[in-house]
């Protein structure tokens, strides 16, 4: 089959409603004796009970069968593994449409999606609607010159495309990205000059960026990075292509030089020269700016500069926060001066999120607001210090992220604990989701004791001095000789259930281990046996049945 059989293969697949053949070789633009002769190429590939025929007064329809035919022979043909729904269809336009380095057509967008004109014209419409309902001054507009584009200042722009970025990696399917980043990058770097588009050099920049911001006294969390490198290339083609500079709709916003004189405009300035000597690729001046702003943007686990005159506008209003929330509560928190100074790192990303519209998505909110609502309303309640000392509005996002904080800080009284397990907490999230997940499971495993919160890369540098029954880890770990519990950030009844069950056992094991089970039932049974053969009659029945109900369960 050649590229015209899968193009007319293709449209039948997304057929919605009859067509004739007329109408079809209208879509496709080929003569109606063309649209029935590929018409036979496909159906001499189809079993003879699945072949397509045109009805008098009623064109073309797939059934089921035929339709799931047809998808079949389309992945066999190695052309296309994957079929992309309406909307899947229009988020790729609307990306390429913002990131395109020549003009872009109908023709352009109908080879990209492999659809009808109509179907492309449909789709143009889905987006000017979809833009309407946006936070963005941004009108999809087409001349005969500049073809398809998204009219919009620079910084609207940014927003926008980072926004549809962060949409289509949280929710999109896999078949989909790896579709869409490929045809993207065929578009936008066919010889593959732009060391942006490889993970691995993506991978080296992000170990770099975060060896030059852990010299300046900070660590930006590492999934924030990850983020940036993926959405890196997409955003600079965003910008190379309009006529408006950024850096002069930034100035509208901020003082620039404010920004300049920041620690992550030296970081930003220190990956510009990188990547020129190393990969012989240049950023404009703009984009050094975007990298700042995003990277002051994101998340920190740590920085030690929390403590300085430059956050002291913001550690009022973090206090004033923290003891409202205190009043409201009846609660006391527990290691106020941490939790303050990691609020204000918090707060600080949060400041330049909202000045610059850059969304954070927080998976967690509807979770957090199920399971932990009273501390999501408590929080929520007293955010408003935060919102009028910061002059921000806070969404449920940001309550979210902020209650994570708040829920790790809550006193938990402690237990005297007699040969209990002990156990590892490990996980990749950021520091507050980190500190959230320990205190939960503090907080259920009231038995065991919870020893130390690891993130993987620190799990791996201690691994052979490890002394724990059990670890709980919000990622798949590579450990055979530690039972690992895999758990989600925020615990599920599920989760709960795993972990007292691995407490349990790994308590049982601990207490009545094969290496002092023996002598520990016979000092017990010989207290209330006189006779040494009832005595060892008893305690091997004992030691049987713990066989079979415990550590056969191991």
């Amino acid at each position: 089959m050649d590229k015209a059989d899968i193009t007319l293969l293709t449209h039948l697949i997304n057929l919605k409603k009859p067509e004739t053949v007329s109408w079809i070789s209208s879509q496709l633009q080929m003569s109606r004796s063309k649209v029935y002769y590929h018409l036979a190429k496909i159906n001499a590939e189809l079993q003879p009970e699945m072949e397509i025929v045109s009805q008098p007064r009623l064109g073309i329809a797939l059934t089921t069968p035929q339709l799931e035919a047809c998808q079949q022979l389309l992945e066999q043909e190695g052309q296309a593994d994957y079929i992309m729904q309406s909307q899947e269809r229009w988020q790729l336009t609307a990306i390429y449409i913002a990131v395109a380095k020549e003009r872009v057509t109908i023709e352009k967008l109908m080879h990209l999606n492999q659809v009808s004109r109509n179907t492309i014209l449909s789709d143009l419409g889905q987006i000017r609607e979809q833009l309407s309902r946006e936070p963005y001054a941004i009108r999809l507009v087409a001349t005969k010159t500049q073809g398809y584009y998204l009219q919009c200042h620079p910084v609207v722009k940014m927003q926008y495309v980072y926004a549809h970025l962060v949409t289509l990696y949280r929710s999109a399917s896999q078949p989909f990205l790896d579709l869409m980043e490929e045809a993207l990058r065929q578009r936008l770097d066919p010889d593959k000059e732009n060391p942006l588009f490889s993970p691995e050099v993506s991978q080296e920049l992000s170990s770099y960026v975060q060896d030059l911001q852990a010299a300046r006294g900070k660590k930006v969390n590492p999934k924030d990075l990850e983020t940036l490198f993926q959405f890196l290339p997409y955003l600079f083609y965003s910008f190379r292509n309009m006529a408006l500079d950024f850096v002069e709709d930034v100035t509208a916003l901020t003082d620039v030089s404010a920004l300049e004189n920041r620690l992550e405009y030296q970081v930003a300035q220190a990956l510009q020269e990188h990547l020129h000597q190393r990969y012989a690729f240049s950023m404009q001046e703009g984009e050094v700016l975007l990298v700042t702003i995003l990277l002051l943007a994101y998340r920190k686990d740590t920085d030690y500069h929390s403590r300085s005159q430059d956050y002291e506008d913001i550690r009022e209003s973090v206090r004033l926060f923290l003891q409202q929330f205190e009043n409201l509560s009846k609660q006391k928190l527990q290691d106020w001066q941490a939790l303050e100074d990691n609020l204000i790192i918090h707060c600080k990303a949060l400041v330049f999120r909202k000045k610059f519209g850059i969304i954070s998505p927080n998976p967690l909110t509807q979770d957090i607001k199920d399971r932990y609502g009273d501390i999501f309303r408590l929080t929520h309640d007293s955010a408003e210090a935060l919102e009028v000392g910061l002059g921000i509005a806070c969404n449920d996002d940001d309550i979210a992220n902020l209650a994570v904080h708040m829920g790790g800080a809550l006193r938990r009284e402690k237990i005297s604990q007699v040969k209990i397990p002990h156990a590892i907490v490990v996980s990749d999230d950021s520091r507050a989701v980190r500190e959230f997940l320990y205190q939960q499971c503090q907080h259920h495993l009231v038995r065991t004791q919870i020893d130390a919160l690891f993130t993987t890369e620190q799990l791996n540098s201690v691994r052979d001095l490890l002394h724990c029954d059990f670890i709980i880890s919000s990622q798949p770990l590579d450990l055979e000789t530690i039972p690992v519990v895999l758990v989600h950030p925020v615990l599920s009844e599920k989760d709960i259930m795993a972990i007292l069950h691995q407490s349990q056992q790994s308590q049982v094991h601990q207490n009545l281990s094969a290496s002092s089970l023996d002598q520990q039932l016979e000092h017990i049974l010989s207290q209330y046996l006189h006779l040494p053969s009832q005595t060892e009659a008893l305690k091997q029945d004992l030691l049987a049945f713990l066989q079979t109900e415990f550590f056969s369960q191991q």
